[in-house]
């Protein structure tokens, strides 16, 4: 089998710094010192995401996925988040995102988001996200628990045009 790379799917993709995004409830913008040697782009990131679903942070709909579909939410996020103490081994905690769509918060994707050792060293994890309507934002948070601090997002469709099958002998 030989898979060929669509070339327009970079094209197709849209990243949005999460400080610039709109927030909801207690999410916060933090600023991050340069000398602290973070990767967070920008210098800042949004924390206090998630422990009631008022806390969030919101992607309007726009060009490149104004469409019912299969997409990919790329998250650059931190969690740093332990539980209880022990002498050599820390208690890791992994933290969940949810997303959800439009006014009613259906969701239609979530993810666990492992430790990345530091609230200011930034991974990323893949969401595969499911869009129902063409309109609905999407909210990112977590109605009973922490989420991971998020510094930025990408969004693109999960396949750019239509699959073919070539028979090669």
């Amino acid at each position: 089998m030989t898979v060929t790379r669509a070339s327009g799917g970079d094209a197709a993709a849209s990243t949005f710094e999460a400080e610039e995004l709109p927030l909801g409830g207690d999410a916060a913008v933090v600023s991050v010192d340069p000398a602290s040697g973070s990767n967070a782009s920008g210098g800042k990131y949004v924390g206090w995401v998630g422990m009631g679903s008022g806390n969030r942070v919101t992607i309007p709909r726009g060009a490149g996925f104004d469409m019912p579909g299969d997409y990919d939410l790329v998250v650059h996020y931190a969690n740093a988040e332990t539980s209880g103490e022990h002498d050599y081994n820390p208690q890791v905690v992994d933290r969940q995102a949810v997303v959800t769509e439009g006014d009613d918060a259906t969701r239609v994707g979530s993810a666990y988001f492992r430790y990345t050792y530091s609230w200011h060293s930034f991974w990323q994890r893949t969401v595969p996200v499911t869009l129902t309507t063409g309109t609905g934002e999407l909210r990112i948070g977590n109605p009973s628990a922490w989420a991971p601090d998020i510094d930025k997002v990408t969004i693109a469709p999960l396949m750019i045009g239509t699959p073919r099958t070539t028979r090669t002998h």
